[in-house]
C-alpha cells in the first residue's frame, strides 16, 4: 500500500472498478488506471463525477479513504474502512476502557510535541520561537493550564503576522490551511482504522458531533507540516484568490513528502502507522510514551 493521493477537480469523469483497479474515464474517452492497493486517498471536488458503490467499497476494502468536497472545493465528508484489523474488537474495548489519567498523560505528550514543532518552524522561518519552547516545557497532564491555546496565539502572529486570525470558517490563508488539514486528517484517520482503533473515540477531543476525535488528537503535532506549506505558498498568494489546482497540488505534496521519525527519513504514511502503533502499545501498557513524528 502506498500513500498516493488523487484529486478529481478539473473535469468530470466516470469512475469504475475492474480487476481491483480504479479506472477514471474522462470526457474525451481516455482513461486513467490506478491499482486500488496504491490509493491512499481519493478526493472528488468536481460536481459531475459519476461514482458507484463498488468504487467506494473497493477503496475502503484496500484500506483507502474517500473525501468529497463542497462548493468551495474544500473536503466536507469522509469515508473510511469499517473493519481493517483482525484484533479490532479487542482494541476498541481497550480504547473505550482507557482511564482518564492515562488519556491526560497522552494528551500532555501530544500538546508538548505540537508546541515544540511550532517552535521549530518559527525558528526555521523567523529565527525566533516566540517563547513557544518555554510554553512546551510548562504543559501539564491534560494541559490543564491551556498552554496549547496560549502558544497558538503567539505562533499565528509570528508565523503570518499580527493581522492574521486562525478561523476555520474564514477566508484567505484559512482556506489553504483547512484544505491541508483535511487531507492530513484523512491520512491520520486511515492509520487509526488500520490499527484497529476507532477515529471517533478521542483522548482529548470529545465533541459528540465529531466522528474523528482521535484523528483530531493525533494530527495536532503534524499540523506544522501544513502550516509550513502554506507559508511557502503565500509568496504567490493574493488575498482575493481562491484555492485552486496548483495550490492543492502544493499542499498535497507537503503531506505526502518525507519527514523525520526517530532520526530516520520516512514517508508520512509510514511514520503515521508507527505513531498510531505506539498509541496501541501505550493503551496496552507495553509502552509508556508515544512515538511522535517530527516535521
Amino acid at each position: 500500500m502506498t500513500d498516493r493521493i488523487v484529486e478529481i477537480s478539473q473535469q468530470p469523469g466516470r469512475l469504475y472498478v475492474r480487476k481491483e483497479r480504479l479506472l477514471i474515464e474522462w470526457p474525451d474517452y481516455t482513461e486513467t488506471e490506478i491499482p486500488l492497493v496504491d490509493l491512499g486517498v481519493l478526493i472528488v471536488s468536481h460536481p459531475r463525477v459519476q461514482i458507484s458503490p463498488s468504487v467506494l467499497s473497493g477503496i475502503v476494502r484496500h484500506g483507502g479513504a474517500f473525501l468529497c468536497c463542497d462548493e468551495k472545493h474544500l473536503p466536507s465528508g469522509m469515508l473510511l474502512p469499517l473493519q481493517s484489523h483482525y484484533k479490532q474488537a479487542g482494541r476498541l474495548a481497550m480504547q473505550t476502557g482507557c482511564k482518564v489519567p492515562k488519556r491526560k498523560q497522552l494528551w500532555q505528550q501530544i500538546v508538548r510535541a505540537k508546541i515544540n514543532a511550532q517552535a521549530q518552524l518559527l525558528i526555521e522561518l523567523h529565527d525566533d520561537d516566540a517563547g513557544l519552547k518555554k510554553f512546551a516545557a510548562e504543559v501539564k497532564s491534560g494541559d490543564t493550564t491551556n498552554r496549547e491555546a496560549v502558544a497558538a496565539k503567539c505562533y499565528w502572529h509570528k508565523l503570518f503576522g499580527t493581522d492574521f486570525r486562525r478561523n476555520p470558517d474564514g477566508g484567505g490563508l484559512n482556506l489553504f490551511l483547512n484544505y491541508g488539514y483535511a487531507v492530513l486528517r484523512a491520512l491520520t484517520a486511515r492509520a487509526i482504522c488500520g490499527a484497529g482503533l476507532h477515529p471517533s473515540i478521542g483522548l482529548h477531543h470529545s465533541n459528540q458531533l465529531d466522528a474523528f476525535c482521535l484523528a483530531d488528537d493525533l494530527m495536532e503535532p503534524l499540523r506544522p507540516i501544513v502550516d509550513h506549506s502554506v507559508f511557502v505558498w503565500q509568496s504567490k498568494f493574493k488575498e482575493d484568490e481562491t484555492i485552486d489546482r496548483d495550490s492543492k497540488a502544493h499542499l498535497i505534496g507537503a503531506v505526502t513528502g518525507r519527514i523525520q521519525f526517530e532520526g530516520e527519513d520516512r514517508s508520512l504514511e509510514d511514520a503515521m502507522r508507527l505513531y498510531v502503533g505506539s498509541l496501541v502499545s501505550s493503551l496496552e501498557g507495553t509502552q509508556a510514551g508515544l512515538r511522535i513524528p517530527q516535521r
